[in-house]
């Protein structure tokens, strides 16, 4: 019995000490889960999908003009002004904002009727965190029975030097006549991307003739001859095919997993290939003048000159009633107007004396009497607007004054909106560049910082803060 006993005591003793060391094993994972915990969470690289729109996406039948486009998780919007391309174009700028989870785009100009519209986003949207971007996202709508989804792509280069245009538009024109391109605005338009590349989206069946035009006055016509251009004499009928396309599915950085063929739909023609140029000009003449902000007044010539038109006011005094911006080829002139009674003023008469060439060449002086400077929205409209505004604001004032929250009693000032210059990936030898949406009477550059993030904390920096030269809005 005594041997026994020693022998199931020796078997307890292996089974013991393991039982200890899961023991041991158990505590040491769980300290080291502990003391290794992460604060923050995986990085997040995937980029932000769509999902859902009103009205839905490739809907028929629209009438209305808002368009909201909601995400998974909060995005921000790049640079949509130069990024985001309407088809049809729009005379009017629509107006973009990213909210949140939503982007919401507003089209000012009047909905054609049986028409395909297509707000081609690009590279613009990318989640708010991490900057993740999206890629080439195209939302459509049509006002018709049908939607258009042909495509038709190419590429824009330099004539000079074959270099590719960037951010030239690029449109069709379903009238065949040359006169075309003076007279009636772009059907479709896209722009080019860094490659000198372009996808026109929206297309419906028909014969085409495309143009590509370096935009200096919003109307997309060519109207000035200081516009770079590129145009084609052949036509062409869009049309599709069914197609594969090799992927590449990855392992990991390194390593090909498989190569997939994927089918797709391949639009075509996808070889356009433009040659832009810019026409020589000399000849000069006032293309229009318009008023589309009240307080800014825009002349607009096909070629530029040393002396600037002198304007004579007939309903009021011109002397220093404007501050004169121009651009670098002075074929572009805004007068902006300083004192506020002239800005609610909804007509302006003036008498306008300019250089223009006669027809023997020369540069003579012309004066075109009373001009009439209409403002586009008139000053009653626009304080009807702004009442509409205000009692909106009051009535959310009054909402959370009842829940007991948090409220304001004044009305609050609307402060200028400047535009910051500053891409995502900035080459270290480039400066940003802040642009006023008005001139300013006085900038104290002086009151100006900059700060620098290291290692959680700030540091100020060495910074200059200085005007544009030759530039009034530019800093």
């Amino acid at each position: 019995m005594g041997k026994d006993k020693r022998f199931n005591g020796m078997r307890l003793l292996p089974i013991l000490a393991l039982a200890l060391f899961a023991i041991h094993y158990s505590l040491f994972t769980i300290s080291c889960a502990r003391m290794g915990s992460p604060d923050g969470g995986w990085y997040d690289d995937d980029p932000p999908q769509v999902i859902g729109a009103s009205p839905a996406d490739q809907a028929t039948n629209v009438k209305q003009k808002k368009v909201t486009i909601y995400f998974d998780e909060y995005i921000k919007l790049e640079d949509a002004t130069n990024k985001v391309i309407v088809s049809p174009p729009q005379l009017e700028m629509p107006e973009i904002k990213a909210a949140g989870k939503k982007i919401v785009v507003e089209l000012k100009d009047t909905l054609k009727e049986n028409t395909t519209y297509t707000i081609d986003f690009s590279d613009a949207i990318s989640d708010n965190n991490e900057g993740n971007p999206m890629g080439n996202y195209t939302y459509s709508f049509s006002t018709g029975e049908q939607i258009d989804t042909f495509e038709v792509s190419g590429y824009v280069l330099d004539a000079s030097n074959l270099e590719p245009v960037k951010g030239i538009s690029v449109g069709l024109y379903d009238d065949l006549a040359d006169s075309a391109f003076k007279t009636k605005p772009l059907m479709r338009v896209s722009r080019t991307d860094g490659s000198g590349h372009f996808v026109v989206k929206g297309v419906a069946p028909g014969t085409y003739r495309v143009y590509a035009l370096q935009e200096n006055d919003g109307d997309f016509r060519f109207t000035q001859r200081s516009e770079m251009i590129a145009f084609s004499h052949d036509t062409f009928e869009p049309s599709s095919k069914p197609d594969t396309r090799t992927d590449t599915v990855w392992r990991d950085s390194l390593h090909i997993d498989a190569l997939l063929q994927v089918p797709y739909t391949h639009f075509l023609p996808d070889d356009i290939t433009l040659l832009a140029f810019t026409h020589t000009q000399t000849d000069r003449s006032l293309l229009k003048m318009e008023r589309l902000e009240p307080n800014k007044i825009s002349m607009y010539f096909t070629y530029g000159d040393s002396l600037l038109p002198e304007i004579k006011g007939l309903n009021f005094n011109a002397d220093s009633a404007f501050v004169i911006e121009t651009n670098e080829q002075r074929d572009t002139i805004h007068y902006w107007l300083r004192d506020t009674m002239l800005v609610n003023t909804d007509t302006l008469m003036m008498d306008i004396s300019y250089r223009m060439t006669d027809t023997l060449g020369n540069l003579v002086l012309q004066t075109d009497s009373a001009v009439e400077a209409l403002a586009k929205v008139s000053y009653e409209k626009r304080m009807k607007e702004q009442a509409r505004e205000i009692e909106k604001w009051e009535k959310e004032q009054e909402k959370k004054k009842k829940r007991e929250e948090k409220y304001d009693s004044i009305y609050p000032m609307k402060f200028l909106e400047p535009k910051f210059n500053v891409p995502s990936q900035m080459d270290p030898d480039r400066v940003i560049t802040v642009e006023m949406p008005v001139p300013l009477m006085h900038c104290d550059t002086s009151a100006v910082h900059l700060y620098s993030q290291i290692d959680s904390l700030w540091y100020e920096a060495e910074c200059e803060f200085r005007p544009v030269e030759n530039s009034v809005r530019m800093y």
